[in-house]
Order: C-alpha cells, then sequence, then structure tokens
C-alpha cells in the first residue's frame, strides 16, 4: 500500500460493520471507514480525513440520512462539505441531491435513462385523470 491509494469511506456508525464486511468481501483496494452519527461527528471525521488528506485516493460518500436525522449522517450536507473543500469523493453531488423527486426524475428522462412509468400526482383530480390499473 503505497501514498494516496487508500479509499476514505464516509458511511452511517449504524451500519459500520456490515459495510465493513461487504467491502472487505468486494472491495480490490484498500479502505478506511469514517463512521458517522450526525451532523458533529460528521465534521470531525471530516477533520480527520482532512489532516491525512494525502494518504487518500478518494472519499466515498454513503451516508443515508437526512438533515433532520439525529442518528444518521445527512449524504447532502456531507457532500456539500467535499465540494467546499475540494476534495474528489464518489456519490451523488449536493446539487442533485437537494433536488425534488420529480425534477430527479426529468433528468433522468432527459438524459435517456431507462425509467419505470411515473406521474406526478399534486391534486386528487390528477389521480382521477390517471388510468392506473391496479395494482400500482
Amino acid at each position: 500500500m503505497t501514498r494516496g491509494d487508500i479509499v476514505a469511506v464516509f458511511c452511517d456508525a449504524l451500519h459500520e460493520q456490515e459495510m465493513a464486511a461487504r467491502l472487505t468481501q468486494l472491495a480490490n483496494f484498500p479502505f478506511r471507514i469514517f463512521p458517522v452519527r450526525n451532523g458533529p461527528s460528521m465534521y470531525r471525521a471530516v477533520r480527520t480525513f482532512c489532516a491525512s488528506r494525502n494518504c487518500y485516493r478518494c472519499a466515498l460518500n454513503l451516508c443515508t440520512g437526512t438533515t433532520e436525522d439525529e442518528d444518521r449522517a445527512s449524504q447532502a450536507v456531507l457532500a456539500s462539505l467535499f465540494e467546499q473543500l475540494e476534495v474528489v469523493y464518489c456519490g451523488c453531488r449536493y446539487m442533485t441531491l437537494k433536488q425534488p423527486l420529480d425534477v430527479l426524475f426529468m433528468m433522468c428522462v432527459y438524459a435517456g435513462l431507462p425509467m419505470p412509468l411515473f406521474s406526478v400526482v399534486k391534486s386528487e383530480e390528477d389521480i382521477e385523470q390517471l388510468s392506473l390499473r391496479f395494482p400500482v
């Protein structure tokens, strides 16, 4: 293992053991897990990562929380931190994560990605206009 080969994996502390087990089986690269629980622990983990940044190839954002969660880190906040600190990372970009779901679907459709059929429903009248076949 040489300098700069390690991938920093940021994940929810709740899933640290499971993540370590899966990565050990599947990853063909060295990694270090940074378990994060909430905002303060995320900032500590990012500071620790940045203090030895030249040891890492990149960061991997596997957090699944939202800004309202107390026991999981927000993937959008972590992505925003990485972008501000100019960290090379994998995972969704902050600007993508903060988009409403219908906008994300439109982005996928315009990009030509295969999507399941869907409709944006904003009122009861919208539901009545759909030709739904149950089960939905």
